[in-house]
């Protein structure tokens, strides 16, 4: 979806205006944190029939180990994803300078979250990691990729 924003807004040579990136680069984190969050929604049926039909704490343990990594993989992917969309929109200079630190920061702190193990992801307090950067990036106008749901 990030890839058609980037299309329908303008190309390598052709710099968008603040009004015309921010819009592309707040749709590619919509239709991101959209995604994020059906991962987790597809997850807790599959949670509620393990601890149905588990007969063993190792299967469930397996369970979470297998699904979690997966959904945890999957979430890594599509916010790294989401930053290199935004990274590739052509957008003004001040505002990309501006940009450009807090985009490293975001995609060093989700790699990051590749190396949790899944207990720790799942537990979540890693995201209090992001509120700094939540506020910093809304500050720029990048709104729906800072926000609640996102990161």
């Amino acid at each position: 979806a990030g890839a058609f924003v980037v299309a329908a807004c303008g190309s390598d040579s052709e710099q968008l205006s603040e009004e015309e990136f921010l819009a592309a680069a707040n749709e590619i984190c919509e239709v991101g944190n959209e995604e994020a969050v059906r991962l987790f929604e597809e997850l807790e049926p599959l949670v509620e029939d393990i601890y149905a039909t588990a007969e063993t704490e190792e299967e469930v343990e397996q369970f979470f180990q297998d699904e979690g990594g997966k959904v945890r993989d999957a979430y890594v992917s599509n916010v790294q994803g989401q930053v290199s969309d935004v990274r590739d929109l052509n957008g003004p200079d001040d505002l990309e300078e501006e940009l450009d630190p807090l985009l490293d920061q975001a995609s060093d702190e989700v790699d990051g979250r590749s190396e949790l193990s899944v207990e720790e992801f799942f537990e979540g307090e890693w995201e209090a990691e992001f509120s700094e950067f939540n506020s910093q990036i809304q500050a720029l106008g990048l709104t729906t990729c800072g926000g609640e749901d996102a990161g």
